[in-house]
């Protein structure tokens, strides 16, 4: 009986050293390029609807399918320069140009429909003993932000006015036809005029121009303000505030330092402490994580549960690591993770970190 039970030990012994074991091998280029997509310049801009994502150029506009597939490849004009980042929503996009009048020209163009673009030019809202100028602000991710259903939209300009010098926010309405193929008209609905003993005359003050929960946000070097959809403001911050994100249902705002952190449930009416230091500045909230940049154009960072911590992603060997512009958007599309590295579109399915 023994030797039986010895034969099996060792029957049973030898099965498992021969048994392979599993090994997770991490690849060292997890993100796959979007191939077919043959862009002009850097893409600084994408944009995820249900079932297509929209990415933005200065010069181009293209539609990519849930398949991966590149649908639509728009050239853009660009005359005598084109100013800013193209801000993009379901249905419309909008843009800012000099044109050949050497005018700012604020474009709004369809998604689907290639020829309808309605052209609004600043000389055109600016009162007559005035000149406004929409702005180009380098240091900005955005200088205007479409509401949710993109029936309005907010943009900045600066107004140099005989008497003062000061920023004016115009929040436009825009009515399409039943079918949302063609503009019917946008107007100017109203028109915020923030002094610059708030906000300051200087371009690099705006950091980021927002919308949530039915309201927009504009976040500057000198503090922050809540714009009402009927163009009602109010300061909310008097400090630096490099952002304010949504996350859970909560919103947030990122300021200069750690410790300048703070947290509304209330739709930006009333802010806290969150409780906590994070060192997130610029934010992009997509696929239910968090991610972080210290400056437009450098390598996202995932933020932990708690923003305390911002973790180093894994990225492609190739990638531009430390080119200060190669980084522009990132978005979560279909189940996969879709990052910009100047004018090419890479994709994985998670993220992973170093």
């Amino acid at each position: 009986m023994k030797h039986i039970i010895f034969s099996l030990l060792l029957i049973t012994s030898f099965t498992f050293s021969c048994k392979k074991q599993t090994v997770v091998v991490q690849t060292p280029n997890p993100w796959v390029e979007i191939p077919n997509l043959s862009l002009n310049s850097t893409i600084n801009r994408l944009h995820a609807t249900d079932n297509e994502m929209l990415i933005g150029t200065v010069d181009n506009f293209a539609r990519m399918s849930t398949a991966g597939t590149i649908i639509e490849r728009r050239n853009l004009e660009v005359e005598k320069g084109v100013f800013g980042r193209p801000i993009l929503s379901d249905k419309i996009f909008a843009r800012v140009l000099k044109n050949v009048e050497n005018e700012r020209e604020l474009q709004f163009h369809l998604v689907k429909s290639v020829n309808q673009i309605f052209r609004i030019t600043d000389r055109e809202i600016a009162d007559s003993a005035e000149f406004i100028i929409f702005e180009e602000l380098n240091n900005a991710y955005s200088t205007g932000a479409f509401n949710d259903d993109a029936s309005q939209f907010l943009y900045a300009a600066r107004s140099l006015n005989p008497q003062e010098a000061q920023y004016s926010f115009f929040l436009f309405d825009i009515q399409l036809n039943a079918s949302e193929t063609q503009f019917q008209s946008i107007n100017v609905a109203h028109r915020i005029n923030i002094p610059s003993t708030l906000l300051g005359s200087e371009a690099s003050m705006i950091t980021n121009v927002r919308f949530f929960d039915g309201n927009f946000y504009i976040s500057t070097l000198g503090g922050a303000y809540r714009i009402q959809p009927n163009g009602e403001w109010q300061q909310i911050f008097s400090h630096w505030i490099w952002d304010i994100f949504e996350f859970e249902g909560i919103l947030y705002s990122t300021g200069f330092y750690e410790n300048q952190f703070y947290s509304s449930e209330d739709s930006g009416e009333n802010w806290e402490f969150a409780n906590a230091n994070t060192p997130l500045r610029k934010v992009e909230v997509t696929g239910d994580k968090v991610f972080g940049q210290n400056q437009l154009g450098l390598p996202y960072q995932l933020a932990t549960e708690d923003f305390t911590t911002l973790q180093e992603i894994s990225y492609n060997s190739n990638f531009f690591d430390d080119e200060p512009t190669a980084y522009q958007a990132i978005e979560y599309f279909q189940g996969k993770y879709y990052i910009s590295v100047h004018k090419r579109l890479y994709a994985v399915d998670e993220i992973v970190l170093k």
